[in-house]
Protein backbone atom coordinates (compact mmCIF):
# COMPACT_ATOMS: atom_id res chain seq x y z
CA UNK A 1 0.00 0.00 0.00
CA UNK A 2 0.90 3.25 -0.48
CA UNK A 3 -0.60 7.15 -0.44
CA UNK A 4 -1.77 6.82 -3.93
CA UNK A 5 -3.97 3.52 -2.84
CA UNK A 6 -5.03 5.07 0.30
CA UNK A 7 -6.10 8.23 -1.84
CA UNK A 8 -8.21 5.57 -4.33
CA UNK A 9 -9.65 4.04 -1.06
CA UNK A 10 -11.27 7.19 -0.03
CA UNK A 11 -12.59 8.77 -2.83
CA UNK A 12 -14.28 6.26 -3.97
CA UNK A 13 -17.92 6.95 -5.21
CA UNK A 14 -19.43 3.70 -5.44
CA UNK A 15 -20.73 3.39 -1.38
CA UNK A 16 -20.17 1.37 1.43
CA UNK A 17 -23.34 -0.40 3.35
CA UNK A 18 -23.85 1.11 6.25
CA UNK A 19 -26.71 -1.03 8.59
CA UNK A 20 -29.43 1.87 9.72
CA UNK A 21 -29.97 1.40 13.79
CA UNK A 22 -32.51 2.34 15.64
CA UNK A 23 -31.50 5.39 18.02
CA UNK A 24 -30.96 2.84 21.38
CA UNK A 25 -27.69 0.92 18.71
CA UNK A 26 -29.98 -2.16 17.62
CA UNK A 27 -29.81 -2.99 13.64
CA UNK A 28 -32.83 -1.76 12.05
CA UNK A 29 -34.84 -4.63 9.68
CA UNK A 30 -37.27 -4.25 7.17
CA UNK A 31 -39.80 -7.03 6.65
CA UNK A 32 -43.15 -7.53 4.61
CA UNK A 33 -46.52 -8.30 6.56
CA UNK A 34 -49.07 -8.74 4.04
CA UNK A 35 -48.73 -6.43 1.66
CA UNK A 36 -47.64 -3.65 4.32
CA UNK A 37 -43.96 -2.91 5.64
CA UNK A 38 -42.51 -2.31 8.64
CA UNK A 39 -39.10 -2.12 10.73
CA UNK A 40 -37.91 -4.21 13.76
CA UNK A 41 -34.73 -4.27 15.82
CA UNK A 42 -35.75 -8.13 16.91
CA UNK A 43 -35.82 -10.02 13.41
CA UNK A 44 -36.30 -12.90 15.39
CA UNK A 45 -39.52 -12.26 16.67
CA UNK A 46 -40.68 -11.65 13.42
CA UNK A 47 -41.80 -14.80 11.31
CA UNK A 48 -41.40 -13.22 7.76
CA UNK A 49 -38.24 -12.63 6.45
CA UNK A 50 -35.80 -9.99 7.63
CA UNK A 51 -33.98 -7.83 5.33
CA UNK A 52 -31.30 -5.14 6.98
CA UNK A 53 -32.31 -1.74 6.40
CA UNK A 54 -29.20 0.10 4.28
CA UNK A 55 -27.42 3.07 3.46
CA UNK A 56 -24.71 2.95 0.96
CA UNK A 57 -22.55 5.31 1.69
CA UNK A 58 -19.33 7.32 0.49
CA UNK A 59 -16.79 9.19 2.41
CA UNK A 60 -16.09 12.68 3.10
CA UNK A 61 -13.09 12.37 0.65
CA UNK A 62 -15.33 11.53 -1.85
CA UNK A 63 -15.76 14.32 -5.10
CA UNK A 64 -19.37 14.16 -4.69
CA UNK A 65 -18.98 14.89 -1.52
CA UNK A 66 -16.74 17.52 -1.73
CA UNK A 67 -18.41 19.34 -4.26
CA UNK A 68 -21.48 19.64 -1.98
CA UNK A 69 -18.90 20.94 0.78
CA UNK A 70 -17.77 23.53 -1.79
CA UNK A 71 -21.30 24.56 -2.65
CA UNK A 72 -22.01 24.86 1.12
CA UNK A 73 -18.64 26.97 1.31
CA UNK A 74 -19.45 29.11 -1.15
CA UNK A 75 -23.47 29.92 0.35
CA UNK A 76 -22.09 30.52 3.78
CA UNK A 77 -19.53 33.30 1.75
CA UNK A 78 -22.92 34.88 0.37
CA UNK A 79 -25.33 34.38 3.44
CA UNK A 80 -25.60 37.59 5.95
CA UNK A 81 -27.76 35.23 8.66
CA UNK A 82 -29.22 31.91 8.41
CA UNK A 83 -32.08 30.89 10.38
CA UNK A 84 -32.35 27.39 11.67
CA UNK A 85 -34.53 25.81 9.09
CA UNK A 86 -32.76 26.38 6.32
CA UNK A 87 -29.04 25.47 8.52
CA UNK A 88 -31.18 22.32 9.24
CA UNK A 89 -32.13 21.81 5.36
CA UNK A 90 -28.58 22.43 4.08
CA UNK A 91 -27.24 20.33 6.83
CA UNK A 92 -30.03 17.57 5.26
CA UNK A 93 -28.51 17.94 1.57
CA UNK A 94 -24.73 17.37 2.73
CA UNK A 95 -25.28 14.34 4.22
CA UNK A 96 -27.95 13.10 1.22
CA UNK A 97 -24.66 14.13 -0.58
CA UNK A 98 -22.84 10.95 1.00
CA UNK A 99 -25.63 9.00 0.42
CA UNK A 100 -25.81 6.73 -3.36
CA UNK A 101 -28.35 4.81 -2.56
CA UNK A 102 -30.12 2.34 0.10
CA UNK A 103 -31.77 -0.49 0.52
CA UNK A 104 -35.51 -1.71 2.29
CA UNK A 105 -36.01 1.14 3.71
CA UNK A 106 -39.46 1.62 5.11
CA UNK A 107 -41.74 4.64 4.69
CA UNK A 108 -45.43 4.95 5.62
CA UNK A 109 -45.58 0.96 5.31
CA UNK A 110 -44.18 0.86 1.85
CA UNK A 111 -40.56 0.86 0.42
CA UNK A 112 -39.14 3.96 0.27
CA UNK A 113 -37.58 5.04 -3.69
CA UNK A 114 -34.49 5.90 -3.37
CA UNK A 115 -34.35 9.87 -5.01
CA UNK A 116 -32.83 12.68 -3.75
CA UNK A 117 -35.32 14.06 -2.13
CA UNK A 118 -36.50 11.42 -0.60
CA UNK A 119 -32.57 10.72 0.83
CA UNK A 120 -33.81 14.77 2.24
CA UNK A 121 -37.15 14.03 3.71
CA UNK A 122 -35.49 11.10 5.28
CA UNK A 123 -32.70 12.62 6.60
CA UNK A 124 -35.07 15.75 7.92
CA UNK A 125 -38.01 13.20 9.30
CA UNK A 126 -35.64 10.47 11.12
CA UNK A 127 -32.71 12.48 12.84
CA UNK A 128 -30.90 9.15 14.29
CA UNK A 129 -30.06 8.51 10.65
CA UNK A 130 -28.85 11.78 9.46
CA UNK A 131 -26.73 11.30 12.63
CA UNK A 132 -25.42 7.98 11.80
CA UNK A 133 -24.63 8.52 7.90
CA UNK A 134 -22.76 11.78 9.12
CA UNK A 135 -20.54 9.89 11.45
CA UNK A 136 -20.35 6.92 9.35
CA UNK A 137 -18.80 9.14 6.34
CA UNK A 138 -16.85 10.94 8.12
CA UNK A 139 -15.07 7.50 9.86
CA UNK A 140 -12.24 7.11 6.85
CA UNK A 141 -11.91 3.12 7.97
CA UNK A 142 -15.23 2.27 6.70
CA UNK A 143 -13.75 3.53 3.09
CA UNK A 144 -10.20 0.68 3.22
CA UNK A 145 -10.91 -1.78 0.38
CA UNK A 146 -6.92 -2.58 0.55
CA UNK A 147 -4.18 -3.15 3.46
Amino acid sequence: MDFSTISRDLSDSSGTPMQLQSPDGYDMWAYQDGDKWSVTTQPETVSAECKPVRFLVIGSDSKPFRRRQSELFKLAQNAKKVDFSTAELEGAKTISAGIVGWQNVIWDGAQMEFTPDNVEKLLLGYRPAAEQADAFMSDRTNFFTSA
